[in-house]
């Protein structure tokens, strides 16, 4: 923890100093830029040339962010990854880690590099809830171990300063996942308590409806949907959804199901989760970093 201290100190000092200087000033280590990861200075090599190791971290970093902006998410994705070894301490590598292997589309790696980040120095509420996200985009149904991970995140954010209509909505996102009409029930409940009749919480409670089969009550939600405020696209397709099959009501419709919810509350869930307060870790490592 010291040495962590040190560099990050030090990356600090850095930064700080004038342009002027830092021209003057040779770099001890330079970044690879066909390797990474094998420029990352040694423990040892930290130790002795904190200063110089804050360059290196400044500059690897630089390059990541250039890298991301420009689109480059495999070459952004190299630097990052030499940030995780660098400081594996922190979680910003992770997370930088994993948002660089999502926008190329490697869920499986991206799902593996949130999962690490877990539990470390500087995780954020918003580090969760993109790890879950993930694994619902990963798999078509949740494996025993998913769930556990799942039960684990929840467990963690109520211990922390979450609001109840955030872990409500991140509920019915897993209950309309898994067809868990239990769970969409319950989550359901907690949104109508704690975040009133506005267009997320009538949409899974139209999801709901469309789950129990009750095609009343799901065309009396559509056309509540209407008066509160949805645009006239949502309320057509979910009117559409519920008029398709009138006299069957297939579970497959939950993905077309999903897909209107996505659509409705996935920006809003994903800026709410940026606003949460950031949750220090480790804070009792709610799900295992398995390699």
């Amino acid at each position: 923890m010291k040495l962590l201290g040190h560099c990050w100190a030090a990356a600090l000092a850095a930064f700080l100093l004038v342009p002027s200087l830092e021209a003057q000033t040779p770099r001890r280590f330079v970044v690879d830029d066909v390797s990474p990861l094998a420029s990352v200075p040694s423990k040892e090599e930290r130790m002795r040339a904190p200063l110089d190791f804050g360059y290196w971290l400044m500059d690897v970093t630089e390059r990541a962010d250039l890298a991301f902006h420009k689109g480059e998410f495999e070459r952004a994705a190299r630097y990052y990854e030499a940030v995780t070894v660098a400081v594996p301490e922190r979680s910003v590598g992770f997370t930088k880690l994993c948002e660089s292997y999502r926008a190329r589309g490697d869920v499986d790696r991206a799902t593996d590099a949130c999962r690490k980040g877990l539990g470390l120095a500087g995780v954020t509420t918003a580090d969760y809830t993109q790890f879950l996200e993930l694994l619902l985009v990963r798999d078509a149904r949740l494996s025993a171990a998913a769930l556990a991970d799942v039960e684990a995140i929840f467990a963690h954010l109520r211990a922390q300063s979450v609001g109840p209509a955030f872990l409500a909505e991140l509920e019915c996102r897993v209950g309309l996942h898994e067809h868990d009409e239990v769970r969409l029930g319950r989550c359901v409940s907690e949104l109508v308590t704690h975040a009133g009749q506005q267009p997320r919480t009538v949409s899974y409670q139209w999801a709901l409806a469309l789950l129990r089969e009750d095609r009343t009550q799901a065309l009396a939600l559509v056309e509540q949907g209407r008066g509160i405020g949805m645009t006239a696209q949502e309320v057509e397709r979910m009117q559409r959804v519920t008029y398709a099959e009138l006299g069957r009501f297939d579970r497959a419709w939950l993905l077309v199901i999903g897909g209107v919810l996505a659509v409705l509350s996935l920006g809003a869930w994903w800026a709410f989760g940026r606003r949460q307060p950031r949750v220090e870790g480790p804070a009792g490592q709610p799900v295992a970093a398995r390699s």
